[in-house]
């Protein structure tokens, strides 16, 4: 026989509806990547049994490793966005290692090794491993979107804004029409459609991007516009996913301070602006338990102000009404991650911005 508090209700209700609003959240958009290939002899013929082993700093749990199937097949499924390094391995044959595979948002790659036979001399081998450092572009041919993933180590090199907006506008067909939110190849601007880790975050009510972002806490944008996936298919402008970091089994530290003060600003003649702008960045992420447990926090303030001013040989509507005073804009973004692979089939995150 048990007897329960008003307090035991109200959290058995709580857990209800928490259950209940879990189970009817949208499915998410695709954001993970594969990597799959075959490997050949130097006559064409498929290898069985060659040890694929795939490494990468962003990919939790550690290395992955397979051994290809009697067709010479092997396939990565479930890949987090990032740079990934293949080493291949066999008795008979001289070991390969090709670095430096970017693997995008939903990307399925494919790639084709051959390997060459090991020589006996005198009883002993020579069995010397390639390494490839440089490789050629790898092509995505199962993919039938158009759009291009832009990564940090892009924008960390690259004059933008420090918005994913404004990072989406590196992309062909897409432009900045002032409202801050971007037209895609001659959409509306309330077309688009905004994700973070595949979980969609537009606004409900104006279809425009719903919420500010810490921008150092992007890994990746990708943004997409045209021929998109049936997932899609309500969008008639373009897709921007943000994949947001998540640490790794080492620590680090990033920050940083943006100053732009008016003295600065590159004006036309006879145009002024009493514009200036402050903002700083911390972010920290490492392993709580490393292979299993990563953590990754950020945080961001941003302080502006603007003093609307008239343009040059522009007449005010009123010339007898005062200047509008300055505005200030004060804010900060805080971001907080935990990524957790209990056991190897099963990855649980947990975001909260």
């Amino acid at each position: 026989m048990h007897s329960f508090t008003g307090r035991g209700v109200g959290r058995a209700l709580l857990a209800a509806l928490v259950v209940a609003a879990l189970s009817a959240l949208p499915a998410l958009a695709a954001t993970d990547g594969e990597l799959s290939g075959f490997v050949v002899d130097q006559a064409g013929m498929p290898v069985q049994g060659v040890r694929v082993v795939l490494t990468s700093p962003q990919q939790i749990g550690g290395a992955r490793t397979e051994l290809t199937t009697p067709e010479g097949e092997f396939k990565f499924p479930a890949l987090e966005p990032g740079e990934y390094t293949v080493v291949l391995s066999h008795v008979s044959y001289r070991g390969f290692t090709e670095e430096k595979i970017q693997v995008g948002i939903g990307a399925r790659l494919t790639r084709d090794y051959v390997l060459e036979a090991v020589e006996a001399a005198e009883g002993a081998t020579t069995k010397q491993a390639v390494k490839v450092v440089a490789t050629a572009p790898v092509v995505d041919s199962t993919r039938v979107s158009l759009g291009t993933s832009i990564r940090s180590e892009l924008t960390d090199r690259t004059v933008t804004g420090r918005s994913y907006q404004d990072v989406a506008e590196l992309a062909p067909g897409v432009v900045d029409n002032g409202s801050g939110n971007p037209t895609i190849h001659g959409g509306s601007s309330y077309s688009n459609q905004y994700l973070l880790d595949g979980l969609n975050i537009t606004d409900p009510t104006t279809n425009t991007f719903a919420t500010n972002f810490n921008f150092d806490a992007i890994g990746e944008v990708q943004v997409l516009t045209g021929g998109m996936d049936a997932e899609y298919g309500s969008t008639a402008g373009g897709i921007i996913n943000i994949v947001t970091k998540s640490g790794g089994d080492e620590f680090s530290m990033d920050s940083s301070l943006y100053w732009r003060p008016k003295e600065l600003r590159l004006l036309n003649p006879g145009e002024t602006s009493d514009s200036t702008s402050l903002t700083g960045n911390l972010a920290l992420g490492g392993p709580i338990i490393k292979k299993k447990l990563w953590f990754f926090v950020s945080g961001q303030y941003v302080d502006s102000t603007t003093q609307p001013t008239p343009k040059p040989g522009q007449q005010p509507i009123f010339p007898d009404a005062p200047v509008p005073a300055a505005e200030r804009f004060n804010a900060f973004y805080g971001l907080g991650k935990l990524k957790w692979q209990p056991v190897p089939w099963q990855k649980l995150s947990i975001l909260l911005q």
